[in-house]
């Protein structure tokens, strides 16, 4: 039965389906008692993308480039000395006392408890120093909630691609600049929600398209300029009065660009191969509602930037996906996990909660840094 109930934190009321009870019963958690709005600002409080700041590692005193301020409190390893065993993590163990607060212990915990500078996997990073939640760059620079990149310059979102700049929401393309949302792309520029599609130029909703310069709402088509068929000869021929080289000009064609988007029929959501989802910029989902931005999800509700396939029964879960399922309440994890709740930056991590910077872990229980190591859920300690 659909239940309303009055928000505990911004006092709204907020409806509780059916579907939503038996997500909650099949992992064992009560029913929310924050509206989703409010579970998603209390998840992004812990998302720091794209700000960073240098300072001296707490442990090395070398300079690093961080996530974290000065003003943060908790010391700050730099990605070598964290991952290294220069330090021992159990050296920060807690007695459990039952007379305090579980999670004003667990807070105490973190802010003990040395962090990583940056959210990546140290290890798969190659001359990426600039750069922030990912893993797997090459040759990367200013690259954030990106993976499976190579020379890849100002971007987010950006996923299996090669040689591009100022992407944002890109997948499996190379040789692009300047553009949103595209797909299988090859020499894309200044162009927006664009699959399979090569040698375009200031175009917006094409697939399957080849030189085709300013055009808008278009499949499967060659040789065309601003919503006009052209001879292969007298394309390239027409494209050279356009100046792409000036700056001024690209400004121009942009502007013509979005006028003309505005005079043409518009889709009501970004997506394709979805089967009862709702939300946007989804896409290869099913039965995924109130989501934004998802590749491969199977009964996900709630959820935001799972950008890397496949995710299944997972609901409040913000970034980033790849091989996930039963993930609840928790942000900025992912990579062959199962059964995850209230938890933040994890990665293959299974059959746990409450976690904090924690890699390979498995049965653990309010834990803050371990790596590949398993604990019996009744220990006394957090």
């Amino acid at each position: 039965m659909t239940e309303t109930r009055n928000c505990q934190n911004c006092k709204q009321p907020f409806v509780i389906e059916p579907d939503d009870f038996a997500f909650y019963e099949k992992i064992k958690v009560p029913p929310p008692s924050w509206c989703p709005e409010c579970r998603l600002v209390r998840r992004l409080q812990f998302d720091n993308q794209q700000s960073l700041y240098k300072r001296k590692c707490d442990l090395c005193k070398s300079e690093m480039i961080s996530m974290f301020g000065a003003e943060f409190s908790s010391p700050v390893y730099c990605s070598p000395c964290w991952w290294s065993d220069k330090w021992d993590p159990l050296k920060y163990e807690q007695e459990y006392d039952f007379s305090t607060p579980f999670l004003a212990q667990l807070q105490n915990l973190l802010y003990s408890t040395p962090v990583p500078t940056l959210q990546v996997k140290y290890q798969t990073l190659t001359d990426s120093q600039y750069v922030n939640m990912g893993h797997n760059l090459k040759n990367c620079y200013l690259l954030f909630n990106s993976d499976y990149n190579e020379n890849g310059f100002y971007g987010s979102e950006v996923e299996h691609s090669q040689d591009f700049m100022d992407l944002m929401m890109a997948d499996s393309s190379r040789l692009s600049y300047a553009s949103v949302n595209i797909q299988n792309c090859y020499r894309t520029f200044y162009s927006v929600d664009c699959d399979s599609c090569q040698d375009v130029w200031f175009s917006r909703d094409l697939a399957n398209c080849n030189d085709c310069f300013g055009y808008v709402n278009l499949r499967s088509k060659k040789y065309c300029i601003f919503n006009q068929a052209y001879s292969k000869e007298k394309y390239f021929e027409k494209i050279k009065e356009f100046r792409t080289g000036s700056w001024s000009a690209c400004v121009s064609l942009r502007e013509s660009v979005d006028a003309l988007a505005m005079r043409s029929l518009n889709k009501f959501t970004h997506g394709s191969q979805n089967s009862n989802v709702s939300g946007d910029y989804i896409y290869h989902s099913k039965d995924t509602k109130n989501t934004f931005g998802a590749l491969g999800s199977e009964n996900c509700k709630y959820c935001m930037w799972l950008i890397i396939k496949p995710n299944k029964d997972c609901y409040d879960y913000t970034q980033f996906g790849e091989n996930t399922q039963r993930v609840y309440d928790s942000a900025l994890g992912g990579m062959n996990i199962n059964n995850v709740k209230f938890s933040f930056v994890f990665v293959e991590a299974r059959d746990s909660e409450f976690l904090l910077y924690c890699f390979g872990a498995s049965r653990l229980f309010g834990q803050s840094k371990p790596v590949g190591t398993s604990f019996d859920y009744n220990e006394k300690h957090v």
